[in-house]
């Protein structure tokens, strides 16, 4: 499969929409294939600069929320093991997340998020925060995917059994916020799948991150 490679130093995508405006502990669903070169903190994907993300921390997948400080949770239950390609996914729902690695759920654990106005719901794919340190991705992502709704355990699972599901069972296409599959081969662009026309443009990464023929890749 192709995807892209970030240097774990400064290279991220952000797109110039939006999600769209949250309530508190409004449904988010976030999801991506990743294949991480090293054990080191780093972004994922995340909605704003600072809101709502899933990353990888110590090792393990976790969520990051803001509800006036930072939310970061510490399950330790899904190990990201260096070049091993794995689905990853949170579900955010009502003052919780529920974090899959391969379609497999953690317990929901608490993460709560503030209001946040439209303007501050861009995407970044590759970047996030752990505390006020900027972390970011070290290896290969493909398939980022944004939902307002809250993926169920099976939907999640559908997803995850058949990279060519991009919308499960039951959910809406107006449900889809972003669709990337990082798979363009060229350019400084990621184009959205999801019909939004939420386009991520490249930040600090150049035309040799684009990867081909990877085995495990979606």
């Amino acid at each position: 499969g192709s995807c892209l490679n970030f240097d774990g130093t400064d290279e991220e995508v952000v797109t110039s929409g939006y999600f769209g405006a949250l309530a508190g502990d409004d449904d988010v669903t976030l999801c991506a294939w990743i294949n991480v070169d090293t054990t080191a903190d780093m972004g994922i994907v995340t909605v704003g600069n600072v809101y709502i993300g899933i990353i990888v921390s110590g090792g393990y997948l976790e969520a990051r929320c803001y509800d006036g400080s930072a939310q970061l949770t510490n399950t330790d239950a899904h190990k990201i093991t260096p070049n091993q390609w794995c689905h990853v996914a949170g579900v955010f729902s009502g003052g919780n997340v529920t974090l899959y690695k391969d379609g497999v759920a953690t317990a929901a654990v608490a993460c709560s998020n503030q209001s946040i106005p439209e303007n501050s719901t861009y995407f970044q794919l590759g970047q996030a925060y752990n505390a006020s340190v900027p972390i970011w991705m070290n290896g290969q992502m493909s398939n980022a995917t944004a939902f307002n709704t809250a993926l169920s355990a099976s939907q999640i699972k559908e997803i995850y059994q058949d990279s060519k599901v991009i919308i499960p069972s039951n959910v809406s296409q107006t449900n889809l916020k972003g669709f990337w599959t990082c798979a363009e081969g060229a350019g400084d662009i990621c184009y959205d799948g999801s019909g939004r026309g939420i386009a991520g443009d490249f930040s600090n990464m150049e035309a040799a991150d684009w990867l081909t023929g990877q085995t495990g890749c979606p």
